[in-house]
């Protein structure tokens, strides 16, 4: 995530403290991963995909 310490600035000045703001930050950020289709990933899908409709041609 590229706003996180920007988060955890956030959380801070709410009176979240640091600790906590962190275990925020590293929760998020390990859904995120998880979930979220890379750049890579849609390539693939696309020549998955492409390959896909040459070969049932």
């Amino acid at each position: 995530m590229n706003n996180a310490l920007k988060y955890v600035k956030i959380l801070e000045s709410t009176g979240v403290s640091r600790q906590q703001a962190e275990a925020h930050i590293q929760m998020i950020s390990e859904i995120l991963e998880d979930d979220l289709a890379t750049k890579q990933d849609i390539k693939n899908l696309e020549n998955s995909i492409k390959n896909l409709e040459t070969s049932t041609r």
